[in-house]
């Protein structure tokens, strides 16, 4: 469940942001997931930075975290 709600989070701060944000969704079995350690089966990392599920499940957290990294 994890997985869905995190793309479902994602999907929708593109839609809201738009060209500010650039989104790209991989599997943990993707080419570029095998640049970095996963430890989880959903990560979340935005301008290179480990994001939290806590966050990234959340739309008013992950719209309030990209209004201060995009918007500023």
């Amino acid at each position: 469940m994890t997985c869905y709600q995190v793309t479902g989070v994602a999907k929708a701060m593109k839609e809201k942001f738009g060209e500010k944000l650039e989104l790209n969704v991989y599997t943990n079995d993707s080419k570029e997931a095998e640049l970095v350690s996963l430890t989880a089966s959903s990560t979340v990392f935005v301008n290179d930075g480990w994001i939290s599920l806590d966050i990234a499940k959340s739309k008013e957290k992950m719209q309030e975290l990209l209004n201060k990294q995009i918007c500023v």
